[in-house]
């Protein structure tokens, strides 16, 4: 499967992350689990369903519970369209338990 390039991925992640040195994610990871993502909707629905569907692509890692302060990762959502999947935006944020 051909994924296409997403327009601004690059500087929207570098903007994201420019202070961060962990839990960060370069745009093959981005675009690695686009394709694994990609692969199992294609699985489930037809690519007429698929649009408009919005994602959030992130890096996991486990955290000590031990740990003191909030783990900050790297967030991307994206935004299936007819072909392509288009970037809403990039962002580094406090982890969840969720």
């Amino acid at each position: 499967m051909n994924i296409m390039k997403i327009k601004g991925l690059i500087e929207a992640l570098e903007l994201a992350q420019v202070r961060a040195s962990v839990r960060t994610m370069t745009p093959e990871e981005v675009y690695s689990k686009l394709k694994d993502l990609q692969t199992r909707l294609d699985e489930i629905l037809y690519k007429k369903d698929q649009v408009g569907l919005k994602v959030c692509v992130t890096v996991y890692t486990k955290v000590a519970a031990s740990y003191q302060g909030a783990p900050q990762s790297t967030f991307v959502q994206l935004e299936r369209g007819k072909s392509n999947w288009k970037l809403l935006i990039s962002f580094t944020t406090a982890c969840s338990e969720s």
